[in-house]
């Protein structure tokens, strides 16, 4: 790998980001190489210092109080490239500004925002009414947090600071990736425009947002909406979402010749039912 691989400048905000660590290094240039990317001694002190000379015509925004206070993009903006983008993000509604809106990836830290800044008790004592959700669920049905979001951070460590970006749709992730892995070494050398998340967690945050609409639309009507149903002939919302019987629909002929009933085989998989 040559110096070259391992740093992007982006122009638009004016800050350099590490490919492999997927974030702004809060130290020079130099010793973030040294200290993360050269265990095995690759490259030589003296070329990383050249390397980093080389940079010094670019209008770099350096001192790390200042990138956060200038790189604050919009929740409708696309991810900056280069970026780890998390899909597991909790945005609070009741920050006012777009901007300024808080953004974490854990119970514990959006519970202490609430109550330390919008001073909302939580947790209050006694039984929960029949069909009150706690946790992160119960602060989203009452419309204090919105969760699934995909969102960014510049640091790691005591800067680290969440914000939200704009998500792909699931399918459009999934071409990219299959895409990207057809198109030989030029895919290879252009890099992801962002960390391509697992399949696992493409479902779970598509499954994720299904559970709040439908949550939505319960609360709304006063009925319980059962998402996943009891009965093996009807259709998982893990079969739906992953596509399975349409990927398998062109291997129907491949099947064993006995004939498939309900009674016997799933409708979805046309896997054998045991009873």
């Amino acid at each position: 790998m040559e110096l070259e691989d391992l740093l992007y400048y982006d122009p638009s905000w004016r800050i350099i980001i590490c490919k492999q660590c997927g974030v702004v290094p809060q130290t020079n240039i130099t010793r973030h190489i040294r200290r993360h990317h050269n265990a095995t001694r690759a490259f030589k002190v003296a070329a990383i210092k050249l390397f980093e000379r080389s940079l010094d015509h670019l209008p770099l925004i350096r001192d790390a109080d200042e990138i956060c206070k200038n790189v604050r993009p919009l929740p409708i903006a696309d991810p900056i490239r280069y970026l780890d983008v998390f899909h597991d993000g909790i945005c609070c509604l009741l920050c006012q500004d777009d901007r300024d809106r808080y953004v974490c990836r854990g119970r514990t830290a959006i519970e202490d925002h609430l109550r330390k800044v919008h001073n909302q008790p939580l947790r209050q004592p006694g039984r929960r009414r029949r069909g009150e959700a706690g946790g992160v669920k119960g602060l989203t049905q009452a419309g204090l947090v919105r969760t699934p979001v995909a969102c960014q951070t510049l640091f790691h460590g005591p800067r680290c600071r969440y914000f939200i970006v704009k998500a792909r749709k699931v399918h459009e992730e999934i071409e990219k990736s299959l895409s990207g892995s057809d198109a030989g070494s030029d895919a290879t050398n252009m890099g992801p425009a962002f960390t391509q998340p697992r399949l696992e967690d493409i479902i779970n945050l598509q499954l994720a947002q299904e559970e709040n609409e439908n949550s939505a639309i319960s609360n709304q009507t006063g009925f319980n909406i059962n998402l996943l149903s009891s009965d093996p002939r009807h259709q998982s919302q893990w079969l739906r979402v992953t596509e399975w019987p349409r990927f398998l629909e062109p291997h129907k002929q491949e099947l064993p010749t006995q004939e498939l009933s309900p009674e016997t085989h799933c409708v979805s998989c046309f896997c054998p039912i045991t009873v």
